[in-house]
């Protein structure tokens, strides 16, 4: 039995694969913020641009007959040296998962065979300072239809 595949780790490589969003993080997308510290000597230095990706409770919808398929809110967060360019991050990315003209929204992740089928946006990104930290921020919540396993 093929393995499950890992959704949030495909969104990170598919995101240092857009080429306007990957040359502004320079490499600072993850599945957690790593601000540098002594825990975390390796961290990003902050404010900079950042985007961390989070799977999030909520809907999942129905599963249609056999074919192991997922689907999940996947949240972004994209940060900034402020608001205004934390939320530039965020249309950048957006602008680049949903092109103009719509094009297809599926990918394969090279690393672990993930199969994404569509992306929706579950509303509009919301700019917000980090709790913890005070980072500025804009936080958003897509809709992920991907395959549960490995595609051959």
């Amino acid at each position: 039995m093929p393995a499950r595949v890992d959704l949030v780790g495909a969104m990170i490589e598919r995101t240092l694969a857009l080429p306007e969003t990957a040359a502004l993080v320079n490499k600072r997308v993850s599945a957690r913020l790593r601000v540098k510290s002594q825990t975390d000597p390796n961290g990003w230095t902050m404010p900079d641009y950042a985007i961390v990706w989070r799977k999030v409770p909520g809907p999942t919808g129905p599963r249609h007959g056999t074919v192991a398929v997922s689907q999940v809110p996947l949240q972004y967060e994209c940060y900034g040296p402020d608001l205004r360019r934390a939320d530039e991050l965020a249309r950048t990315l957006l602008g680049e998962l949903f092109p103009e003209p719509p094009d297809a929204q599926g990918f394969r992740s090279p690393s672990n065979g993930c199969v994404v089928f569509d992306l929706q946006e579950m509303g509009a990104g919301a700019p917000l300072m980090e709790s913890a930290t005070d980072l500025p921020r804009v936080v958003g919540t897509l809709f992920v239809r991907y395959l549960e396993r490995a595609a051959a």
